[in-house]
């Protein structure tokens, strides 16, 4: 009796395609202006995450926020759903406040931090505006 055998030599499957969206992104909250605009600002709470939104409706992220520690606040980004920050200068700005915050507000403007680190430490407020310039994972084009 003879025996005959193969082996099946697989090949690396393909790395699987994604494809992103540019987006404007905020850390949720209370609107700045009840009409036009959808930006958010949050206050502050210690290790309570809060969800990060892309076009108002796509969850991205969220935000953590440390103790205070000698008037400073870390402040923790973290992707969820393959999002990741886009390739710019300033992907991240952050604005803090000592009271609730009105008017349209002009991410580009916002002095407590921007950069495109995902880690800050900042000094410490009641409020934050925290914009993000991300990009979220969407289907690729047939």
């Amino acid at each position: 009796m003879k025996f005959e055998y193969c082996i099946a030599v697989c090949e690396d499957e393909p790395p699987v395609e994604m494809c992103y969206q540019d987006e404007t992104a905020w850390a949720a909250g209370s609107r700045y202006v009840t009409q036009g605009n959808w930006a958010t600002y949050t206050p502050y709470v210690a290790n309570t995450p809060v969800n990060v939104f892309a076009g108002q409706n796509y969850l991205v992220g969220t935000v953590t926020f440390s103790e205070v520690v000698d008037g400073k606040v870390t402040i923790t980004l973290a992707a969820l759903n393959g999002a990741r920050l886009q390739s710019v200068a300033e992907s991240v700005k952050i604005q803090g406040y000592e009271t609730a915050p009105s008017g349209n507000p002009a991410p580009g403007q916002f002095t407590t931090y921007k950069g495109n680190e995902t880690t800050v430490t900042v000094d410490a407020y009641a409020y934050y505006g925290i914009h993000l310039d991300v990009q979220r994972v969407v289907d690729c084009p047939e």
